[in-house]
């Protein structure tokens, strides 16, 4: 990694106004707190997802703490509107919705009983804990159905626990195939044997997977973590990405072509073993994003934890890389990739024994942090904190070299919300920045 940042140059080349980050942008206010929407008043931003057109659905409550009234709106293109909020069939809500390119809206909510877990889509409940699995009987019923999300097509995927006649809970990924009709299963260990490659010549079947998974916008492929064996050990959690059309599942791999696998060898790294993976993103090229931390265990009388966000395998950024002129000590609990391969991810770069991310990076460039400037509905305030959530990212694709990156935080004038920066891929900033340097030289030739 470079010291300074080489958009950074041309941006100043091109005669951005000087700030912090190394695009000296402005982020723009897309909904902020304190507006009301259907007769509710947001407040912090408790997680969002964003479609290709900008519009996002973002949950929110009307007050702080166990008094807040959640519920999920969408903003952005088409103005507010409010989705679902809590009442008699809303306890609360769990996670961030999910939205396609219609701007449907999916989510998970927790009913008035002890187990009354459900998903709903625009105000409609799909299904609740308890239901059959119609798919097939032998996984008997919905346990725990989780993170839902939808594809831009708008197919709804889920992660659900199941609750077997015959056997323990079992795990796996449903679909409704884009019918919203028969609930279809996809891949997991409830009632199919799903195996993965764990090295040369040898297999082994899913015995879990996990619910932090990730689906491509065109519901291709999924990305995930997944446990063989049926006891727990330190070596059990292998990366993985799934063929949703036709269920085969194939374990991600390293540069040197072995598997993603807990507590084996980083490839490149001397005295290194992959240890925990966090974050996942995939696109419907196949191209693939995890995140997570691995052990250096280079100094005989200590092992360092080394957090990292890794591209098809390989590690791009860890902690001890310099983004911006300042060294990342921690971070990566939110990173997405886009459908054309664009990644965004939040890190630390205080030194303070405290992850409280402060730097917006892009394709390994720092794009904005703490101090920038943010455009709000009273006027320029600057940035005072980021989210630090799983789901307080979006990344829109690459048109014409250029696409919008969203995230949530609170600014000096003590307000919350969803704001946008808009980035250049670096073949586009080269171009700007001549584009920038030829109007200056006019300027001066004036």
């Amino acid at each position: 990694m470079t010291t300074r940042s080489r958009l950074a140059t041309l941006a100043l080349a091109a005669a951005v106004p000087a700030a912090p980050s190394a695009f000296a942008q402005t982020a723009t206010a897309v909904v902020e707190s304190g507006t009301t929407v259907g007769g509710q008043t947001i407040g912090e931003i408790q997680g969002f997802n964003v479609n290709a057109a900008g519009q996002v659905a973002a949950l929110t409550g009307d007050g702080t703490g166990s008094s807040a009234n959640e519920f999920v709106f969408t903003a952005g293109p088409g103005g507010l509107a409010l989705v679902d909020e809590e009442g008699a069939d809303i306890n609360d809500f769990a996670g961030a919705p999910g939205i396609d390119a219609a701007g449907s809206v999916v989510y998970r909510i927790g009913g008035p009983g002890s187990n009354d877990s459900a998903i709903f889509r625009d105000g409609s409940r799909v299904l609740t804990q308890g239901d059959s699995v119609a798919a097939d009987s032998a996984l008997g019923v919905y346990r725990i159905p989780a993170r839902p999300q939808l594809t831009a097509a708008g197919e709804l995927v889920f992660f659900s626990s199941t609750n077997p006649p015959t056997s323990n809970s079992a795990t796996a990924l449903f679909t409704d195939g884009g019918s919203a009709t028969a609930l279809q299963f996809v891949f997991g260990n409830a009632g199919a044997t799903t195996s993965i490659s764990t090295g040369p010549g040898t297999t082994a079947l899913i015995d879990q997977i996990d619910s932090d998974y990730e689906v491509s916008s065109g519901g291709l492929f999924a990305a995930t973590r997944v446990s063989v064996g049926s006891e727990p050990s330190a070596t059990d959690d292998f990366v993985v990405i799934a063929d949703l059309t036709t269920g085969t599942v194939t374990t991600a791999t390293g540069s040197d072509g072995s598997a993603i696998q807990e507590g084996m060898a980083v490839p490149g790294v001397a005295d290194a073993v992959w240890d925990n993976f966090f974050r996942f993103g995939v696109n419907d090229a196949g191209a693939y994003l995890f995140t997570g931390d691995y052990d250096d265990n280079s100094d005989p009388g200590s092992t360092e934890t080394v957090e990292f966000l890794a591209l098809d395998g390989e590690i791009v950024l860890q902690s001890g890389d310099t983004v911006g002129g300042r060294t990342i000590f921690d971070g990566f609990d939110a990173a997405e990739l886009s459908a054309t391969g664009n990644y965004a991810t939040l890190v630390d770069t205080d030194d303070d024994g405290i992850n409280n991310p402060d730097t917006l990076v892009v394709d390994g460039e720092a794009v904005f942090s703490i101090g920038d400037a943010v455009d709000t509905s009273n006027g320029i305030a600057s940035l005072a904190s980021f989210e630090n959530f799983t789901d307080v990212l979006g990344i829109t694709s690459s048109v014409g070299g250029v696409f919008d990156v969203y995230f949530a935080g609170t600014t000096n004038a003590g307000g919350s919300g969803i704001f946008s920066v808009t980035v250049p891929e670096p073949a586009s900033a080269v171009v700007l920045a001549g584009a920038g340097a030829l109007l200056l030289g006019r300027r001066r030739r004036a």
